[in-house]
């Protein structure tokens, strides 16, 4: 992703969101008209916030908007997503994840429980969804909610001209059921990787490739890999620190989470600013098909989310699954 398209991406999270004490009936997606002339000069852009009712409060008669907590009093009360698209019309894909654990939802309260929300949204327009969680989630203590858009969901990378690492967004929040967000009292167990680099590269995940991974041209990479269904398959991922010292790798197939040697994600921990490689084998689904294969990286992804303490969430580049008989 260009630095431009980063800067972009940070500032359009601070966004919009005057308030929420209007009595509109917030159990309905909305889709309204999005004024972006002042962001005219990008290409293209989105933008995510997500808050609920308990996400404003009142200071000296002027309403104020906790950006990254979300306390929860209700868990039959929605979770009101905006989300917004500009520079081209667009379809999009929305998936959410519990403590880094991809979990089934609803929108809007009448809507299907699926893990994933499909949609289509033109250029300068938002669209307010109101996100209701299952009720089997854990709900006491803190806990971690990430939300993330895929552009795309009917595209394959296969098809594509160029390589991408910025195909949409994510963001994560702050969960809590009582008081102020407090991870202290988890037991997060990180691993030291071997191969540690002094250099600081984007995440990528590829087909098998070890060492080479540090150096490679991206523009050389394979954008479909075949491998027969149900089987497991091997693939090389490197992954910085950046300014942190942990990090999270997960990694979806067709937008649906998939184990890592056996486990939900994998957690690291290594100095600041380097980079780390190694492989992982993840298993093939059985269907018959073509998938997007997309890593993402949480930095910090246990810690409470206050200055200096940052939980970016950032992408791979996308490849396709071909998977056969």
């Amino acid at each position: 992703m260009s630095i431009n398209k980063f800067k972009m991406c940070l500032f359009l999270l601070a966004l919009l969101l005057t308030g929420c004490e209007n009595e509109d009936d917030k159990s309905q997606v909305k889709i309204a008209h999005w004024d972006n002339a002042k962001y005219s000069e990008w290409e293209s852009s989105v933008g995510i916030d997500v808050y609920n009712s308990n996400s404003f409060s009142k200071t000296n008669g002027v309403l104020n908007k906790t950006n990254s907590l979300l306390y929860i009093a209700d868990i039959d009360e929605p979770i009101t997503i905006k989300f917004n698209n500009n520079g081209k019309n667009r379809n999009f894909s929305l998936t959410v994840f519990y403590d880094y654990e991809q979990i089934p939802f609803k929108i809007t309260e009448d809507g299907t429980i699926n893990d994933i929300y499909t949609f289509t949204l033109d250029d300068s327009y938002e669209i307010e969804l109101p996100l209701f969680l299952p009720n089997n989630i854990e709900k006491s203590g803190s806990h971690k909610l990430l939300v993330s858009f895929s552009i795309g969901y009917d595209i394959h990378a296969m098809d594509l001209e160029d390589f991408s690492d910025w195909y949409g967004m994510s963001k994560i929040y702050d969960v809590t059921f009582g008081g102020e967000a407090d991870f202290s009292d988890k037991k997060i167990v990180y691993e030291k990787p071997f191969n540690i680099v002094d250099r600081t590269l984007n995440l990528l995940l590829v087909p098998d490739m070890g060492p080479e991974i540090m150096n490679i041209n991206i523009d050389t990479l394979p954008k479909v890999i075949e491998v027969k269904g149900g089987t497991p398959f091997n693939l090389t991922y490197r992954i910085s620190t950046d300014n942190s010292e942990k990090v999270l790798l997960l990694v979806t197939v067709g937008f649906r989470q998939i184990k890592i040697d056996d486990s939900s994600y994998k957690l690291f921990k290594f100095e600041k600013s380097k980079t780390c490689y190694g492989d992982i084998q993840l298993t093939a689904p059985e269907e018959i098909g073509l998938y997007e294969v997309i890593a993402l990286k949480v930095q910090n992804p246990f810690e409470k989310i206050q200055e200096p303490i940052r939980c970016d969430v950032r992408s791979s580049v996308r490849f396709t699954l071909k998977v056969i008989e």
